[in-house]
């Protein structure tokens, strides 16, 4: 247990690398946010900015993110804020180029890249209306089932953790098991081939 909270608490480095798709409206003026996924827990909510006008149509925008080191990385939950002019964004899987839309994570501690490609609208106004996704290292997109209590745990964590080092610790490693327990459900369901 001492173990798992240590690793989860020892920093690290994460390379963001934003695609907005190639099509008319995928850009967004609104506060863009993501929250890494791995093994050990989460990196918390962070807003992805720098000076640049990030999230344009068609562009690549890149980010660096101090960060707890999360182990393996499982998925990532990203969206916006809905806030702007034009609001709507488009994320997409399109493999076919060089600048190919989606989001590329490089783990820099851990020496790991990962893919998470998308292929849907985060807009109020298009899609299923959803700005905010969870989505699995290689695209597919996750189902919420233990994840609701994820502000709930990150929140009053370190709140807990000046107070009552021991609680706080076990409540990181009971939440980190729930949710690789989920994780490796959804993975398990991911890789049957349910076709006849």
């Amino acid at each position: 247990m001492w173990s798992l909270s240590l690793s989860f608490y020892a920093g690290n480095k994460y390379v963001v690398r934003v695609f907005t798709a190639d099509i008319n409206g995928s850009g967004t003026d609104a506060d863009v946010f993501i929250n890494i996924f791995g093994q050990h827990g989460d990196t918390g909510e962070r807003k992805l900015d720098n000076d640049n006008d990030n999230f344009e149509r068609g562009q690549e925008d890149k980010f660096t993110l101090d960060a707890p080191n999360v182990g393996k990385l499982r998925k990532i939950n990203i969206g916006h804020n809905n806030k702007g002019g034009s609001a709507g964004w488009f994320l997409d899987k399109n493999l076919s180029s060089v600048l190919s839309p989606k989001v590329l994570i490089e783990d820099i501690g851990n020496k790991a890249n990962y893919e998470f490609p998308c292929h849907r609208w985060l807009a109020r106004n298009e899609d299923d209306g959803k700005i905010q996704r969870d989505i699995l290292v290689g695209g597919a997109e996750a189902t919420d089932v233990i994840l609701p209590y994820r502000k709930f745990i990150s929140s009053y964590t370190f709140q807990l953790y000046w107070t009552f080092p021991v609680v706080a610790s076990f409540v990181v490693f009971y939440y980190s098991c729930l949710q690789m327990s989920h994780l490796a459900l959804m993975d398990s369901l991911a890789s049957k081939d349910y076709r006849s």
